[in-house]
């Protein structure tokens, strides 16, 4: 089975380094050569509040809502 792309989805809380990650993962997979889309959400920008990450990479992208139980990762 193969994917023309895969999401990751990251969650914590505030304060954890997501967002860092979540920069990190999608630098290095630019680099790489893939297509990224990153998006985030968190509550009060404050330590922690809870924090959700999205990131969708591959060679096809299209940047449609993630529907709950179909992250690949």
């Amino acid at each position: 089975m193969t994917f023309d792309s895969y999401t990751i989805v990251i969650t914590g809380l505030g304060g954890q380094g997501l967002i860092s990650l979540l920069q990190i993962l999608g630098n290095a997979l630019m680099t790489n050569g893939y297509k990224v889309i990153t998006a985030e959400t968190h509550g009060l920008s404050q330590r922690g509040g809870k924090v959700t990450c999205f990131l969708r990479f591959g060679n096809k992208l299209s940047a449609q809502y993630t529907h709950s139980g179909s992250p690949v990762i």
